[in-house]
C-alpha cells in the first residue's frame, strides 16, 4: 500500500475477532479498530510496553493488551557474551507486524508483512502486506492466542504478559525514539545529490582498495545530540564519525572480497547512550573480478573446497565447517589423492546424486567452473578433476 492505486486492504476488512501484533501504535489507528462495525467482538492487543504507556487507558479499554516481556528483551544481559567477539548486550525487542482476523465463513486471515498500527503506516508510507487464508483451526486467532500468551502455569515461557497500569494518562516513556533522526538521515542519503561513494586500487597494490565517501553539508550532521557514524559493510575497523566541516571518509586498505555497495550507519544518541544502526546501498564501482575474489575466500584451501562440495550434496546436514576443523583430519594434507582414497562416502554420495538428483551435479560443476574463473584452479585436486570428467558425462547425458 502507498504504491500508486494500491490501497490499504485493513481499511475494507470486517472481522470477528482481531489479533494486532506491532511494536509502534498510535491514537488514530487504535481508535478505529476499536469500532464495532470493523471488529465486531474481542480484540487483542500486543505491543511493547513503553508504546501501550504513550496510550491513554480510555483507548485501551476496547482491547485485551498485552505487553512484549522484558525478560526477552533484555535477554542478553542475563547471558554470558564473548569477550572475544568484542559483543556487548542488544535489546531483542518486538520488531514483527501482524494482524489476523476471524471471518464469518470460519476463515481466519492474516496480514503479514511491514505496517506498524499506526496512521503514517496505514495512510502514509509505502508498505508491504500479505495476506494468508486459511480454515485450518491452527491458524485462527484462538490458537494463536495459546501461542502468544501461554497461561502462566503452564511452566512456559511469557512473551506477552498482560498489560496493566494504574495511571489513565500516558506516560511518558524512558526509550529514545530513533524513527525520526533515522528517517531523516534517509531522506538525506535517498538524494543521489548528497553523497558519492568512490573505490580506487590502493597505490601499487592490485588487492588492496581504498574507498572515499563524499557527504554533502547538511543540519543533521550539526545536531549535538548525536553523533553519525560510517563505514563500508566489509570494513573490519571501527565506524568513522562523520564531522560537520569534514564530510569526507577514508576507508583505506580493504582486500577485494570485502568491498561491497553497502553502508553501515550507526546513530548514537548522547543522552540515553542508545544507538541505531542500519545498513544502506550506495552506488559505487566496484572492481569487476569483486564476486570471483569472494567466491575465492569462501573456498580458501582444498580442505574447504571438499567441505563445500559435499555441502552442495546435502549430505552433511547443510553445515559447512565440518572438514579440516583438527590438525589430525583425514583430509588434511597436501597429497590429495590421500585425501581421496579416505573420502569414500564423497564418490558415493556423487554416484547417488547422479541417479537419484542429477541438478546437484549441475551446481557442483557451476562451481568448479565459477573457482577455476576465480583463480582457484589450484585449490580442485588433481585426483578429483580426473574422475569428475566421468560425472560431468552423466551431466551432459542427463
Amino acid at each position: 500500500m502507498g504504491f500508486r492505486t494500491y490501497t490499504n486492504p485493513l481499511w475494507k476488512e470486517k472481522f470477528e475477532e482481531m489479533i494486532i501484533l506491532s511494536p509502534f501504535l498510535d491514537i488514530t489507528t487504535l481508535k478505529y479498530f476499536s469500532k464495532e462495525n470493523t471488529v465486531r467482538g474481542e480484540k487483542y492487543l500486543f505491543s511493547r510496553k513503553e508504546e501501550l504507556d504513550k496510550i491513554h487507558l480510555d483507548i485501551l479499554e476496547g482491547y485485551n493488551v498485552f505487553a512484549f516481556s522484558q525478560r526477552v528483551a533484555d535477554g542478553e544481559d542475563d547471558i554470558e557474551l564473548s569477550e572475544e567477539a568484542d559483543e556487548v548486550p542488544k535489546s531483542q525487542n518486538l520488531h514483527a507486524k501482524l494482524f489476523i482476523g476471524s471471518k464469518k465463513e470460519k476463515k481466519t486471515r492474516w496480514y503479514l508483512g511491514s505496517a506498524n498500527c499506526t496512521n503514517a503506516a496505514m495512510m502514509r508510507n509505502e508498505e508491504f502486506l500479505i495476506s494468508l487464508d486459511s480454515k485450518d483451526k491452527n491458524a485462527s486467532v484462538k490458537e494463536i492466542l495459546k501461542i502468544l500468551s501461554p497461561k502462566a502455569e503452564t511452566g512456559e515461557l511469557q512473551i506477552f504478559e498482560k498489560y496493566e497500569r494504574e495511571i489513565r494518562e500516558p506516560i511518558k516513556s524512558e526509550e529514545f525514539d530513533f524513527r525520526k533522526i533515522v528517517f531523516s538521515l534517509l531522506s538525506y542519503l535517498e538524494n543521489k545529490k548528497n553523497i558519492k561513494a568512490v573505490c580506487k586500487p590502493e597505490s601499487g597494490q592490485t588487492d588492496k582498495f581504498n574507498i572515499k565517501i563524499l557527504l554533502k553539508l547538511h543540519k543533521i550532521f550539526e545536531l549535538k545530540e548525536f553523533n553519525i557514524s560510517c563505514a563500508p559493510y566489509g570494513w573490519k575497523r571501527d565506524l568513522k564519525l562523520v564531522k560537520p566541516k569534514k564530510i569526507s571518509l577514508n576507508f583505506d586498505g580493504m582486500a577485494l572480497h570485502n568491498l561491497s555497495p553497502f553502508f553501515i550507519w550507526n546513530i548514537y544518541h548522547k543522552k540515553s547512550e542508545k544507538s541505531k544502526e542500519f545498513i544502506t546501498w550506495l552506488p559505487i564501482k566496484l572492481p569487476e573480478n569483486r564476486k570471483q575474489a569472494i567466491f575465492r575466500s569462501i573456498i580458501q584451501n582444498k580442505e574447504k573446497f571438499f567441505e563445500f562440495i559435499q555441502f552442495l550434496l546435502g549430505s552433511n546436514e547443510g553445515q559447512f565447517e565440518f572438514l579440516g576443523k583438527k590438525e589430525n583430519s583425514k583430509y588434511s594434507g597436501g597429497d590429495s589423492s590421500v585425501i581421496l582414497k579416505h573420502n569414500q562416502p564423497l564418490f558415493e554420495d556423487l554416484l547417488k546424486a547422479s541417479s537419484r538428483d542429477p541438478g546437484k551435479l549441475n551446481e557442483i560443476d557451476k562451481v568448479i567452473n565459477q573457482l577455476q574463473n576465480a583463480g582457484g584452479d589450484d585449490l580442485i585436486p588433481e585426483d578429483f578433476k580426473k574422475f569428475w570428467k566421468v560425472f560431468q558425462e552423466a551431466i551432459k547425458v542427463g
